[in-house]
């Protein structure tokens, strides 16, 4: 089974996330794609929303797609992860599962600086995702640059027009907007 990796702060997951994993799915031949929400993140400051609101909002993103699924494996440690080893850790509990990393291409520009980023891309296909003000290019033979559509929609600002009461309609499914809404502001 060839499986995804689907990794990210996803705060809040919103609707670009979702065109490109189906996206990704379809163009890849996945079977699966698990997204795996950070629990605390590495290269960023933490502005994260609580991790577990985060994994509800994927949970009801994904609800219907039965190749889709979530998996808590990093927020469950509450400790900075890293992809080599979340990748070793999954292939320890799924040793049938072929599995892939999906990233954006604006994180591929920083793949030299990952973690064992020279086992990572030596025992594992990357599928990088073309993203605007980006040109990341690699002939290394399991870098694999997808030229998927470039959607312009940012969980910063989506956490912003919310502060701002501003419309979120269409950047997110509707039953996570209404949730974001009824939530404190303040903390997202």
């Amino acid at each position: 089974m060839k499986v995804g990796i689907f990794g990210g702060s996803f705060n809040p997951i919103h609707n670009g996330h979702l065109i490109l994993a189906e996206y990704v799915r379809e163009k890849a031949c996945l079977d699966k794609i698990i997204f795996i929400p950070v629990g605390l993140p590495c290269h960023k400051e933490n502005n994260l929303i609580d991790s577990q609101l985060r994994l509800k909002l994927i949970k009801i993103a994904i609800e219907n797609r039965t190749y889709f699924q979530v998996s808590d494996i990093e927020i469950r440690e509450n400790k900075i992860n890293y992809t080599y080893d979340t990748l070793l850790k999954l292939k320890e509990l799924y040793p049938h599962y072929n599995f892939v990393e999906i990233i954006g291409e604006d994180s591929a520009v920083y793949l030299h600086k990952w973690k064992n980023y020279e086992k990572l891309i030596e025992d594992t296909e990357i599928y990088i995702c073309r993203r605007s003000n980006y040109e990341y290019n690699s002939k290394h033979k399991n870098i694999k640059i997808l030229d998927t559509p470039r959607i312009d929609i940012s969980s910063t600002d989506i956490r912003n027009r919310l502060r701002e009461g501003r419309s979120i309609a269409y950047l997110v499914p509707e039953k996570i907007e209404n949730i974001l809404r009824e939530g404190d502001i303040n903390n997202l």
